[in-house]
């Protein structure tokens, strides 16, 4: 079923997680060089809406969310699904969704900054650019943070 962008957004408002991951490389030189990267992630026990989901955007990937399968038995929990957008998908989904979004949207345009600021595959990121991505890094993590403000 293709979902409306208004139900997608309410969706990912309550449920969704936008964010930035971080990957750290070894270059053949044998120095680590870090890599900020956009990632959105829905998570929910029901797959099939997961999977309207990816059909709808045409994107993404679906994995079992729940790491930890025994301790999920053990005290009687559904199974957890991840929708999973990384990259470049991760922020055509956010510039496609940015209107819609209400609570989500300072996190939403924090990735479309970052995506800008990324460089091709293969090239260095100069340290300035580091710096930038590594403030979005810290801005996002603090939106995202739980609890009372």
């Amino acid at each position: 079923m293709k979902l409306s962008l208004d139900y997608v957004a309410g969706f990912c408002d309550g449920d969704g997680c936008f964010t930035i991951s971080i990957a750290r490389h070894r270059r053949s030189n044998d120095k680590i060089y870090v890599e900020y990267k956009p990632m959105v992630l829905v998570s929910n026990t029901n797959r099939k809406i997961l999977e309207d989901f990816k059909k709808t955007f045409k994107a993404g990937s679906i994995y079992l969310g729940n790491y930890d399968l025994e301790r999920v038995k053990k005290n009687g929990w559904k199974t957890r699904w991840n929708w999973v957008l990384n990259n470049r998908q991760a922020t055509e989904f956010c510039s496609i969704m940015l209107n819609k979004l209400i609570i989500k949207r300072a996190q939403a345009e924090i990735l479309i900054k970052l995506q800008s600021t990324r460089s091709t595959r293969g090239k260095k990121t100069m340290p300035n650019i580091l710096k930038k991505q590594k403030e979005m890094f810290k801005k996002i993590r603090k939106l995202n943070k739980r609890g009372i403000d």
